[in-house]
């Protein structure tokens, strides 16, 4: 598709927005014309920019200028601005209660944006004012949806990668002249190594990227997590498949059985990947198990 055959000449674009049970508010510029109900995105505003910075910097008293302190980015200012198109003015009345009723919740919704030249990005939103409906005809509706996202970047789609400790699958099993999983009888094997003990990871994004992990099954001893830059992550603390292990390296937890663990960690080096860069993860065991690591990356940006 190309900005000729959108309705406001752009490139083709959509936007979602998701709250509550299965409630949704789908707008683009590529909607069919003389259909009887159409939903079209005028414009999000912050999308791009709309991230002020904070800091607390101080006024230097005996000369000019100020003692500078790190800056922090503040929460994502928007305003979601689209018309709604129908074919009677009873549709349309429908409609605008709808609309008044947008995260009416107080709560957060998934606010998820497409452009032809950009992957599919998220922000988690909630409402930031008044809605303002505006309407031109019996049959169409203008509306203004001021939003604010506390967490001001913006997310690709998940990835996840399986990995599990080097030499997993393999060793002898007893009795070794039993029947096998395969139902052979009287053969020793020392099995197949599982060729997935790596995760390569590329942020694509203009931020730096944190991932998340989830050690999955038997760890009897606990396991550690090390990056391409010897960064360690290290946990030993038994691990069962009723007990998973879950790691944000964006905050610092580590969450077993509903707690955070953080605390009983013997090595706390939490990994980030620069945009644009690399970086890799492997999860050793400290006693033989059948556990596996999940790696959960997003592409990341401002």
């Amino acid at each position: 598709m190309t900005s000729w055959d959108t309705i406001d000449g752009r490139l083709p674009r959509t936007a979602k927005l998701r709250w509550g049970e299965n409630l949704s508010l789908v707008l683009t510029n590529h909607e069919e014309f003389g259909a009887d109900y159409q939903a079209w995105v005028k414009e999000l505003d912050g999308w791009v920019g709309g991230v002020d910075v904070h800091a607390e910097n101080t006024q230097r008293t005996l000369s000019h200028g100020l003692f500078p302190a790190p800056s922090l980015r503040t929460g994502r200012v928007l305003n979601l601005e689209g018309y709604l198109f129908f074919g009677s003015e009873r549709d349309r009345s429908i409609a605008e209660r709808f609309i008044s009723g947008v995260l009416g919740d107080g709560e957060f919704g998934t606010l998820t944006y497409r452009t032809e030249t950009m992957p599919e990005l998220t922000a988690m939103v909630k409402l930031d004012g008044a809605i303002k409906p505006t309407y031109y005809d019996l049959d169409t509706l203008e509306f203004q949806i001021p939003l604010i996202a506390a967490d001001p970047f913006l997310y690709g789609t998940e990835q996840r990668f399986v990995t599990y400790p080097a030499g997993s699958n393999t060793g002898l099993r007893y009795p070794l002249f039993g029947t096998t999983m395969g139902g052979t009888e009287g053969v020793i094997s020392f099995g197949k190594p599982n060729p997935n003990v790596r995760a390569v990871i590329q942020n694509q994004g203009n931020a730096t990227a944190y991932p998340k992990f989830r050690a999955v099954g038997n760890f009897p001893s606990g396991f550690k997590i090390t990056d391409a830059h010897r960064r360690v992550i290290e946990y030993p603390v038994p691990v069962f498949t009723n007990s998973p292990v879950e790691i944000d390296t964006a905050d610092g937890s580590i969450i077993q059985n509903g707690y955070d663990q953080s605390g009983r960690a013997s090595r706390r080096e939490w990994f980030s990947i620069e945009p644009g860069a690399t970086n890799s993860y492997t999860i050793d065991s400290f006693q033989p198990g059948d556990g596996h690591l999940e790696t959960i990356h997003r592409d990341t940006y401002l």
